[in-house]
């Protein structure tokens, strides 16, 4: 952004052209030179002929058109001097182009004339005829060895373009007078133009004397490094100069407008039209008011330019397009069109035309219009094609048309160029062209917020939003937008995390049941809960728990999650409770597989159930804390990790005999995914005896603090369940070098993950890497959302086919496809994934929001809605549910409402972009 707004201002450097009309021997004399002391050209000179010093006189009061009478009737005694004369009062009434032919009329009389070709050349400089004002001027070169022709010379060069030949002449310049302010400060300004800010910056603040040109530059180079403040004090004083010129003024105006400081940029239009009321000027002075979204004022001024220009096709686009900001659409539409058939023009016609497109249900009239037009190819007309062809989705006609219009023809250009780019995805590129839209129009804010958004820049969003409120900026015209999906890690379980929540998540442990041990544990939680419980009932509840086979089968069920076989174990598991009913060890076993296995909320039910039965078993309140937090609800997390250790406090101080480690380890546990450092020492300080579980989760702790890998090593010596395997998946996630060995200790997922980390880290994530767990299906689970993270379509779809062979009642496939589905947007085996899902009887968390996805994407409204809504009401905390129900009023063109929910959301999730899935497409122009 900030080179193309460079580009658009140039460093303010005069051409110096009074300094060379110095009265000589034989030269001309200047007079009246205080008129013209801030402006590019030289006054009217002296010569003996009466009717010029009558038309000099005219011209000192002010009289300009008396001044070219008296001039004109000279012609026959002194051409030369006549037609210089005019020159200057033609300039003085603001007739540049009358100005120019009279100087170039002066040259053709007397080509030594040094004065008139200076002012020719300032004219000529002023209409942007750099090249041929340098072709002038270079005549004086020879003639006029001074320190200033050479810098006028170096500042035409700049202005053409080229730097090497400006260099040349400033070091002209600078052997001739190294001490003439005006020739260091112009050789400044050269180096602040080619980006040697330090060193321009140096020469100009060591100026004994800083003019308006000093000070404006100083201001422009603090602009250039971005701090605005000095900028703005620096340009404020700048405008209250005496020196202050024409050209000055009107850069100093960019400038302001370029901070956004819209007050000063009208102060500084309306000394520039106090001097020169041009249509530019006033039509600058309608947009700054538009700016500033002060549409009353821009009225009041476009109406004075429009009954003093009625046929200035400039002002009249000016007074339409405050028409459209005021959303006075119908009155817009028949201004341009009455205009058209008056003033005609290829300006009017295009926005004739592009009216009609964007505006007008049916297009007809601009189709008849382009038809009658079809030999045209004008810049203007080839907009209108552009604009037409857009409105009609043919992108390739309108990218055709458009290529043939110059960048600078008209700023609805940039809006072209940026929806174009923005539907091919090339964001890039979008983004140079969406910086240059006029602010006043509604696609700049909707194109760069798309921008923004897709480019997960957080920082331009909220800029954005802050400074464009929701009803300016849809006053007129949104454009059409739909949703795609953007996969992103934080969809997916794909791997290990090293927090204290996933390090607590990776300790929990399934329970084997000894009857000796368990028995008076689970009779005190029932004698707390009935105090009443006969003794008959609970010899039955010690008969039930010590000789059923169930017992058994639940053992071996925690034998083979401990190898990671979940299927296995929840086979075992599920035999064992019809007869272990009221075991409540059985049922936090199942829980703890099924959130293993993803299903968060089958998982939260059988805690449920554990607690229920008994409310001290600590790990099930830990359990649902690592899934509250999964589910992004922090504050429901912190109260589960709470009540763990509540009911640890109760058990361990109600007098029992029986102290059981989990009690110990669970407390532990809830305080590692708390982060709570300081009481995890506490605790350990407090314990009487050696503790390995204390020991390892105290370095835990530390190492989560200082991340000293030295720490690892100690706490796998602590041989506590999966020490071994989580300093070594520690090692591979956040070690200084991944090694990846194969070890005899690790459990199938240890092994699958750290292939994974290790793959991850060193770019070698292969499906022949990962052999030979490919036929493994939590290892193609895997695979499939990687391949859905890296947009590889063909080797998702072949993971997704491979699981179907293996077993296809396997529900965490269906989920995967849904994902993957959602995101190639092939929405019929999408819709056949959810529907599984749905019969298997499946409620996960995960399957409610990968629905969302599916029927925001998918465009379902009603079905859409009303899951935005369960969602809601289910994890009302969950950033996930906010981003929905904002992602539905923008659905639904609830522009305001969108804008303040993502507001909020960035308020209370600063890195929502790195977890935000949502990418958005301009649909329609």
């Amino acid at each position: 952004m900030l080179i193309n707004q460079v580009k658009k201002l140039v460093i303010l450097c005069f051409i110096t052209l009074a300094a060379l009309a110095c009265s000589k021997d034989g030269e001309p004399v200047i007079v009246g030179g205080e008129l013209t002391e801030s402006m590019s050209v030289t006054a009217v000179v002296q010569a003996p002929e009466p009717e010029i010093s009558a038309g000099n006189q005219a011209f000192l009061q002010g009289d300009f058109n008396q001044a070219i009478s008296y001039y004109e009737t000279a012609m026959r005694e002194n051409r030369a001097a006549a037609f210089y004369n005019i020159g200057v009062s033609q300039y003085m009434l603001h007739n540049i182009v009358a100005a120019e032919e009279a100087f170039r009329s002066a040259v053709i009389e007397d080509p030594n004339f040094d004065e008139a070709i200076m002012n020719l050349v300032a004219v000529l400089a002023e209409q942007e005829k750099t090249m041929e004002a340098e072709q002038y001027i270079s005549r004086l070169v020879n003639k006029r060895k001074t320190a200033r022709v050479y810098v006028d010379m170096a500042n035409l060069s700049i202005k053409n373009g080229s730097s090497a030949k400006a260099r040349l002449y400033y070091e002209r310049a600078l052997e001739i007078d190294r001490r003439e302010p005006f020739v260091v400060s112009n050789y400044a300004n050269y180096l602040i133009s080619i980006g040697e800010l330090d060193e321009g910056e140096r020469i100009l603040n060591q100026l004994e004397v800083h003019d308006f040109a000093v000070v404006y530059n100083l201001a422009y180079i603090a602009w250039l490094r971005g701090d605005l403040n000095r900028s703005f004090i620096l340009a404020e004083q700048a405008s209250t100069m005496a020196d202050i010129s024409e050209d000055g003024n009107n850069k100093l105006a960019v400038l302001f407008a370029m901070m956004k400081r819209y007050n000063n940029e009208q102060q500084a239009l309306r000394r520039l039209i106090a001097w020169n009321p041009k249509v530019d000027y006033r039509i600058r002075l309608v947009r700054s008011y538009m700016h500033a979204g002060d549409m009353d004022r821009a009225q009041d001024e476009v109406a004075g330019l429009s009954t003093d220009h009625p046929d200035d096709a400039d002002a009249i686009i000016a007074n339409y397009d405050v028409m459209i900001a005021r959303n006075e659409l119908t009155e817009a539409g028949r201004f341009i069109r009455e205009s058209y058939q008056r003033v005609s023009g290829d300006k009017l016609f295009y926005q004739t035309v592009r009216h009609i497109s964007l505006y007008d249900f049916y297009p007809t009239e601009a189709r008849t219009m382009l038809t009658a037009a079809a030999q045209q190819d004008t810049p203007f007309v080839n907009l209108a094609r552009t604009v037409y062809a857009l409105r009609e989705n043919n992108y390739p006609v309108a990218e055709a048309a458009l290529d043939r219009v110059p960048e600078d023809t008209y700023n609805d250009y940039y809006s072209y160029r940026s929806f174009l780019l923005l539907k091919k995805r090339l964001y890039s590129a979008a983004e140079e062209f969406a910086h240059m839209i006029d602010i006043t129009k509604p696609e700049y804010f909707w194109y760069n917020f798309v921008l923004a958004w897709n480019q997960h820049d957080t920082e331009r969003v909220q800029e954005l939003l802050a400074t464009h409120s929701a009803d300016y900026v849809t006053a007129t015209r949104v454009p059409t937008f739909t949703y795609s999906l953007n996969p992103v890690a934080a969809d997916m379980n794909l791997t290990f995390k090293p927090t204290g929540v996933e390090l607590a998540a990776q300790l929990l442990y399934p329970f084997f049941i000894e009857p000796d041990e368990m028995y008076p544990f689970i009779s005190l939680g029932y004698k707390f809960l009935k105090e009443n419980e006969s003794a008959p009932a609970l010899a039955e509840l010690k008969n039930s728990i010590t000789y059923s086979n169930a017992v058994i089968e639940n053992n071996e069920g925690v034998a083979l999650l401990m190898q990671s076989d979940y299927e296995g174990a929840m086979a075992k598991f599920t035999s064992a409770e019809p007869v272990l009913d009221k075991d409540p060890f059985v049922q936090y076993n199942i829980g703890l597989v099924e959130y293993l296995l993803g299903n968060s909320v089958a998982a939260t039910d059988r805690f449920d159930r554990a607690i229920r039965l008994n409310r001290y078993i600590v790990p099930a309140y830990v359990g649902k804390g690592i899934i509250a937090q999964h589910n992004n609800e922090p504050t429901e997390a912190n109260h589960f990790f709470n009540a763990a250790l509540t009911n640890a406090d109760e058990y361990l101080g109600s007098g029992s005999q029986i102290t059981l480690p989990m009690i110990v380890q669970a407390r532990y546990l809830a305080l590692l995914a708390q982060n709570n450092s300081d009481r995890i020492m506490d605790f350990a300080e407090r314990e009487r005896t050696e503790n390995n579980f204390s020991k390892a989760i105290l370095l835990l702790s530390e190492y989560l603090q200082t991340k000293d890998q030295g720490l690892l090593a100690q706490f796998s010596d602590t041989n506590i369940y999966r020490s071994h395997e989580l300093a070594y998946l520690l090692n591979l996630a956040e070690g200084p070098q991944a090694e990846l060995a194969e070890q005899p200790w690790a459990d199938r997922n240890t092994i699958i993950t750290g292939k994974y980390l290790y793959g991850m880290r060193t770019g070698q994530l292969t499906e022949q890497y990962m052999q030979p767990y490919m036929t493994n299906q939590d290892v193609l689970i895997r695979m499939v959302y990687l391949s859905t993270l890296l947009k590889d379509r063909a080797a998702g779809l072949r993971y997704l086919q491979t699981l179907s062979r293996i077993d296809v009642r396997y529900a965490p496939q269906y989920l995967a496809g849904l994902y993957y589905f959602i995101w190639a947007k092939e929405f019929p085996n999408a819709e056949a994934s959810y529907t599984v899902l749905d019969n298997m009887g499946n409620q996960s968390q995960e399957l409610r929001y990968y629905t969302m996805l599916y029927f925001l994407i998918n465009y379902n409204q009603r079905r859409y809605d009303a899951l935005v809504d369960m969602y809601r009401e289910a994890f009302p905390r969950d950033y996930r549910g906010k981003l929905m129900e904002a992602a539905k009023s923008f659905q639904n063109g609830e522009s305001t409402t969108f804008l303040s929910q993502i507001s909020e959301l960035l308020r209370d999730e600063p890195e929502l972009f790195e977890k935000m899935p949502l990418e958005i497409d301009i649909d329609r122009f």
